[in-house]
């Protein structure tokens, strides 16, 4: 599904409100328990089970935000090339789904939700006290996660005890 919206006010946690969208919509009405896996992807049981993608972008002179989300609903296998990817096995009305996603997204677009959705997104978070690698400016890192900033940026440990702040890329779990 596509959201396709003019915000009243620019606000950066435009895809921490989808992701804890989708994981309250989710929870509320299938009793199931997704979790997020910073920045924009959605998993149970250790697979990803939906992307999320936005982007601002001018037109006719508004500033538009659009918000893609995608959830594998009933998929039972997936390429060898996605060996972490899911479904979450609900076969469903796809069309009340999305109406419900919409409403509990558009909810939280407001910046007076800032706290909660920062809250929400936190908790469902399952890469906390994790170690991760990343890569920044060539250079390849391992980290241990710390948790989040006020912009939903991942706050990381290094092994020198400093700490770096993450706001885009890829990060990838260790074991």
């Amino acid at each position: 599904m596509t959201l396709l919206f003019e915000p009243k006010e620019m606000n950066q946690l435009i895809t921490p409100a989808a992701a804890v969208a989708v994981c309250t919509v989710i929870e509320k009405n299938f009793g199931i328990t997704p979790q997020i896996k910073w920045v924009n992807d959605i998993f149970l049981d250790g697979k990803k089970v939906c992307g999320i993608l936005s982007e601002t972008f001018l037109s006719k002179g508004k500033q538009l935000i659009s918000v893609g989300i995608g959830i594998n609903l009933t998929t039972d296998s997936f390429p060898e090339s996605l060996p972490n990817a899911a479904s979450l096995g609900i076969d469903c009305d796809k069309t009340l789904l999305a109406e419900k996603i919409s409403e509990a997204f558009l909810a939280l677009c407001d910046s007076e939700r800032s706290e909660y959705i920062l809250k929400e997104y936190e908790k469902r978070l399952f890469i906390i006290g994790k170690t991760v690698g990343f890569i920044e400016n060539g250079i390849s890192y391992s980290a241990k996660v710390i948790g989040i900033n006020e912009y939903c940026n991942l706050v990381v440990e290094l092994p020198d005890k400093t700490e770096k702040v993450l706001s885009s890329g890829e990060i990838s779990i260790i074991l």
